[in-house]
């Protein structure tokens, strides 16, 4: 098995998944980004790929490879600039992975208070659009235990989505729900379709470092992001 981010590869089954949803690829797309992720965070050559995929004897012209890789960026719903499949110019290829979350960054972060700085933070954003806020914290969870830097991108990313699908003058929803080993917390708003995929997608991929599972639906005219964040009670 490969994973990177929010998407996993399994070798044995031929199967790929980006977060929850699994990713239909034909072999030679399935060859090529198992090539790429076992190389990952290294640039990789055309001729490299062509001979590590297809084998030497292959003739091929530019943008053969080119074509393949788009493809693969398409199914995957991958940004080419900002996902990680990135292209190196005048050489080839290289699939990014971020650092994984190393538990040593962890730090207690004060719910309400962490919140409030994000609001303050993106306010200007929510003032256009005169979205106001609503927020119902459990008060029997003040404290989680996380990577606050990862957690205040993810959450930043949430409120970004929100903040540009939205619609005017509605209220953002914010609140969280204690359960047995973990507490949820979740946004939702009234929201008119499309929605920004590279917010969507970007959130997907943090929660996937954290380790946290992100449910994003729709439910009527409502957009509701849920997401399960470690507990800490004190």
């Amino acid at each position: 098995m490969l994973r990177a981010g929010d998407i996993t590869l399994y070798e044995d089954t031929h199967r790929v998944f980006r977060g929850e949803r699994e990713v239909k690829l034909t072999s030679l797309e399935f060859a090529l980004l198992a090539w790429l992720m076992e190389r990952k965070n290294t640039v990789c050559t055309r001729d490299d790929i062509v001979d590590g995929v297809w084998g030497r004897r292959f003739h091929y012209d530019t943008g053969t490879l080119d074509v393949h890789i788009a493809a693969l960026r398409r199914k995957l719903m991958l940004d080419r600039l900002t996902g990680p499949i990135r292209t190196v110019r005048g050489t080839g290829f290289k699939f990014v992975d971020r650092e994984p979350v190393n538990p040593e960054t962890f730090r207690t972060v004060s719910l309400r208070p962490f919140i409030g700085q994000m609001l303050t933070a993106h306010a200007q954003r929510l003032a256009e659009r005169r979205l106001h806020t609503e927020l119902r914290l459990d008060p029997f969870v003040s404290d989680i235990t996380t990577d606050e830097q990862v957690f205040g991108e993810l959450f930043g990313q949430l409120l970004e989505l929100f903040s540009r699908c939205a619609a005017k003058e509605s209220t953002l929803h914010i609140a969280s729900a204690w359960e047995m080993h973990a507490f949820t917390l979740s946004v939702e708003g009234t929201a008119t379709p499309p929605y920004p995929n590279d917010a969507m997608l970007q959130a997907r991929y943090l929660a996937a470092l954290l380790g946290m599972p992100l449910l994003m639906e729709q439910r009527g005219s409502t957009l509701h992001a849920e997401l399960s964040v470690p507990l800490r009670k004190d």
